[in-house]
């Protein structure tokens, strides 16, 4: 039986780091020069720069804090207001629900079906969003959680026929 070794993938980087190889250098090159500036422009790395003619996103710092955030576990309500940066808030989720009136479990239900319907097609669209932060962070599996969570929600909201006067 012969000796093995084996080497970390943190391990592996590192000596090509400080290999004189030349392809260590080409290696080198590339990750300074081209895939770590794509990912802090971009909070990732598409290979060849993304889709031909795409550009690709710029994510802010505050972006890149707001989907750490929103990546922790817990319940979050997120307020967007047009021409405000998003509010998050931390909330009981079944307070939330009991401070509730039909209007708003109506209107929840709606919006929850608009955006499970538009991130459905998002998805779909081949390879537009493959390589977006969204999607590699995680957020995205839980987007899909939320929707499906909302979709079981109005499927059991009974909506009371109106009054007789």
């Amino acid at each position: 039986m012969q000796d093995q070794l084996f080497v970390s993938e943190s391990g592996a980087n590192h000596l090509t780091f400080i290999s004189r190889k030349p392809v260590a250098r080409r290696v080198r090159r590339w990750i300074t020069g081209e895939v770590m500036p794509q990912i802090s422009r971009t909070g990732g790395y598409v290979p060849g720069g993304g889709p031909a003619g795409a550009e690709l996103p710029t994510i802010t710092g505050a972006q890149m804090d707001l989907l750490r955030r929103l990546s922790q576990p817990g319940p979050h309500m997120v307020f967007v207001m047009p021409g405000h940066e998003p509010y998050v808030e931390e909330v009981d989720p079944c307070q939330f629900i009991r401070d509730l009136d039909r209007h708003d479990v109506e209107g929840l239900v709606h919006a929850m079906n608009l955006i499970g319907s538009v991130w459905s097609m998002c998805r779909k669209i081949d390879g537009a969003m493959y390589c977006s932060p969204v999607l590699q962070s995680g957020i995205g599996r839980q987007l899909d959680d939320a929707i499906r969570i909302g979709v079981d929600l109005s499927r059991s909201v009974i909506v009371p026929a109106p009054e007789k006067p």
